[in-house]
């Protein structure tokens, strides 16, 4: 059975990497305002099986993390086919008095979508803590920058230029 590699001395590298960029963008007011913080959950580095913890486990370190008043976003470090068993274990009405962000991909897209139908709670399928741990100066900056203002920033590849496929207009809900 393999071991769950979780580096934190990389971990704690790459927010203290974040908080220099931030350092370098912005004045010390707003750096006091938003420095970037993080607090682990317990289930970071438990083991059971394959899985991080027990499904209560991960599933309270999730409610802890909402119901923290320290805590203003959660981004996932990792996701799994465990994280649709959490679902059980989850009060969605509480959490509808407790909104944050909700960030990550993959599994953790029911996650997303569960709070998304249940609290009415906006979530963002995005970025994951494992896979920022070799990701470039650029995506850092755009991706903690749409989470620090909001999306008021095109996305601009710094390397290739964008392709439209199919030019035109669309709306409707973005879910």
């Amino acid at each position: 059975m393999a071991k769950f590699d979780f580096d934190k001395r990389t971990f704690e590298t790459r927010v203290k990497f974040i908080n220099q960029l931030f350092t370098s963008r912005y004045t010390t007011t707003e750096i006091m305002a938003s420095c970037i913080k993080y607090k682990l959950g317990k289930s970071v580095t438990a083991i059971e099986g394959y899985l991080a913890g027990s499904d209560t486990l991960r599933a309270k370190d999730l409610m802890d993390m909402f119901l923290d008043d320290e805590v203003d976003g959660i981004l996932c470090y990792k996701g799994g086919y465990g994280a649709q068993r959490m679902l059980p274990y989850i009060d969605f009405e509480v959490l509808k008095g407790h909104p944050k962000l909700l960030v990550g991909f993959s599994d953790v897209t029911v996650l997303l979508n569960t709070l998304y139908q249940f609290s009415n709670m906006p979530t963002v399928h995005g970025e994951m803590g494992v896979c920022m741990q070799n990701y470039e100066e650029f995506t850092f900056n755009h991706f903690f920058e749409m989470l620090k203002n909001g999306f008021i920033t095109p996305l601009v590849n710094p390397t290739l230029p964008l392709t439209v496929i199919n030019e035109g207009i669309c709306e409707g809900a973005l879910v």
